[in-house]
């Protein structure tokens, strides 16, 4: 629905708190999901084995993955870890889902941000998300990694926070479908009106910020040009296509 909303309506959130009428009746599935407290979990997928002293992680393409805790992630032995040719870090869960099934047995493995690095401009070790990293980049240094968020100011901090982060352990990391023309690209996906949602005046004390990387300032220029922001939920499609790509 977030993915179709975007597309319909310009707005991933169109039909938050509506209720839609249906024929459906006991075969609607719903998906519970964990709500992320003090960054103390991770959600990955994809290409992942990992071995810890209460549990053995798999690869998997089914929704919804795997969740990591803490408790897991810190006596995780890195030298258990396997992965695949790509690391994607995705902000938003839902992209992050729907990429999953698509991407069946591709060589790569998706972690869910969800904001974890957009305050906190030093994410520390101690957290899950460094945690994590930490272990990932020690079984594979120099590990390519993808980093997509949303065309907007909080996502730009994300992204930037996350490649920092990513770099300074041992990670190589580049911004994917976070180029100056991104907007241009929802606005011809995007069916209805309007297309982009406008900047606030939060939004622009955010793209004023100095922890926005350098390599995302012409998409934080546009913006500012444009005075629009967008989401991330309607480039699925391009994500797919990306993604499959890395099979060859």
């Amino acid at each position: 629905l977030r993915t179709a909303a975007h597309l319909g309506f310009g707005d991933s959130h169109y039909f938050d708190g509506r209720q839609l009428p249906t024929t459906c009746g006991g075969r609607l599935w719903v998906q519970a999901d964990a709500k992320v407290e003090g960054v103390n979990l991770v959600r990955a997928a994809g290409k992942l084995v990992l071995e810890t002293p209460s549990a053995s992680f798999r690869s998997t393409w089914e929704r919804p993955g795997h969740y990591l805790w803490e408790w897991d992630i810190a006596h995780c032995d890195p030298k258990s870890i396997e992965v695949g040719r790509k690391l994607v870090l995705i902000e938003n869960p839902y992209p992050y889902w729907e990429l999953l099934p698509f991407c069946s047995d591709a060589p790569v493995t998706f972690v869910c941000l969800h904001g974890e690095t957009l305050w906190d401009h030093e994410t520390t070790l101690g957290q899950a998300l460094g945690l994590f990293l930490q272990k990932i980049y020690q079984a594979a240094p120099g590990l390519e990694t993808w980093i997509w968020c949303d065309p907007d100011p909080s996502g730009l901090l994300i992204a930037s926070n996350a490649y920092r982060l990513a770099q300074a352990l041992g990670g190589a990391p580049r911004f994917w479908m976070m180029d100056g023309d991104i907007l241009a690209r929802i606005e011809l996906l995007v069916l209805g009106q309007p297309k982009l949602k406008p900047l606030t005046e939060k939004d622009a004390q955010l793209l004023s910020s100095s922890f926005i990387h350098a390599e995302l300032q012409p998409l934080a220029g546009e913006m500012r040009s444009r005075g629009l922001k967008g989401e991330q939920e309607g480039l699925i499609r391009d994500g797919w296509c990306l993604i499959e790509a890395q099979r060859v």
